[in-house]
């Protein structure tokens, strides 16, 4: 299977992507090979030459994924917290890792809440006048936290 980091780099979807793809081959691997589909985020229909996305709880998706586009986003921005709604939805300059993964709101939420007891005393949930926010309380280096995951393996 391939790397995590190369199944990240290669998860970048425009906002406005349909939920219907084709299979034709893509360079010298078909759609069947490609992260979406090894993530489930992307389901062959049955008798057809056509995939489906569509947002569902996707228990399976490692954290560390999540993890690491959400530590990007901390970077990129610069800032010590993020309001869930564009973890979930774009704000227009960032892809929202919950429409990349195609992820439900119930599924986002216990996704972070599983991120953070994976990564104790770095985040944290919080409620400010009815804005849920995800607050960085220490340094989330995005390779650390794929040093983290593999535990030193490559």
């Amino acid at each position: 299977p391939p790397k995590l980091s190369t199944m990240i780099k290669q998860s970048s979807v425009p906002p406005n992507l349909g939920t219907r793809f084709s299979t034709k081959p893509v360079g010298t691997r078909t759609l069947k090979t490609m992260p979406f589909v090894l993530l489930g985020l992307l389901r062959p229909q049955p008798e057809s030459k056509r995939h489906e996305s569509k947002p569902e709880y996707r228990s399976q998706l490692p954290v560390a994924i999540l993890a690491y586009a959400i530590a990007e986003m901390f970077a990129h921005r610069g800032e010590p917290n993020l309001p869930v709604e564009h973890l979930m939805r774009s704000d227009g300059v960032l892809a929202a890792p919950g429409s990349v993964f195609r992820l439900t709101e119930e599924c986002l939420i216990a996704k972070l809440e599983e991120m953070i007891a994976w990564q104790p005393g770095r985040l944290e949930l919080r409620e400010n006048a009815g804005i849920h926010e995800l607050y960085r309380l220490d340094d989330l280096a995005p390779l650390e936290i794929l040093q983290h995951h593999y535990g030193g393996k490559q």
